[in-house]
């Protein structure tokens, strides 16, 4: 009996050793090192150079005649992000990624936690939430070693036009659209 516990012990140990993910050797420092993104929130739009009597200096033809077809007013959500705002936040060394002119926001990059921080003491700041922090480290990528390198016959049904989407087409009625001529033309989508 006792020698089947340690031959159980050492199996237990033995496997637990094996189990270990293989990527824990393998992994690699973050490519640029240690970052973060913050969310900055813009108290106003005060001072900015646009103004809502000239809407067609920051908005589309298209989006100003979808608005006169829908009886939609320009507001001062439609006004960008204050340049002024922005350029401060750019002096103090940290990137900025992308703006939102509904939320009066700016998404800021850097390695320097202590330096994105000080952007909360601007002014123009009403506060910031950090939104991303990358890892430490990644796993070293692999190089595939089995690919195929015949085409699958069966990944596309050649006597149907939407092929192996089918099924998701008819779940957003795609295809009754389609069979009334809807076709997107002239369409604008919005991606967010």
């Amino acid at each position: 009996m006792n020698k089947l516990a340690t031959i159980l012990v050492i199996l237990f140990f033995a496997v637990q050793a094996g189990a270990r993910p293989a990527e824990t050797a393998h992994k690699v420092k973050y490519p640029g090192g240690k970052t973060y993104m913050f969310r900055v929130m813009l108290k106003d739009k005060h001072g900015t150079p646009f103004t809502l009597a000239k809407p067609r200096a920051y908005l589309s033809e298209k989006a100003l005649a979808r608005r006169r077809r829908q009886n939609i007013a320009v507001d001062s959500t439609d006004l960008p992000v204050n340049p002024a705002y922005v350029k401060a936040i750019r002096r103090i060394g940290v990137d900025v990624v992308s703006q939102s002119k509904w939320n009066n926001t700016v998404l800021v990059r850097g390695t320097d936690i202590r330096q994105l921080r000080s952007v909360d003491a601007l002014g123009c700041v009403a506060g910031i939430k950090l939104v991303w922090t990358s890892p430490d480290s990644i796993n070293k990528p692999s190089y595939r070693l089995k690919y195929h390198k015949e085409f699958n016959r069966w990944d596309t049904i050649s006597q149907n036009r939407y092929g192996v989407t089918r099924e998701q087409v008819e779940m957003i009625g795609g295809v009754k659209m389609h069979d009334h001529g809807f076709r997107g033309r002239g369409m604008t989508v919005a991606v967010l």
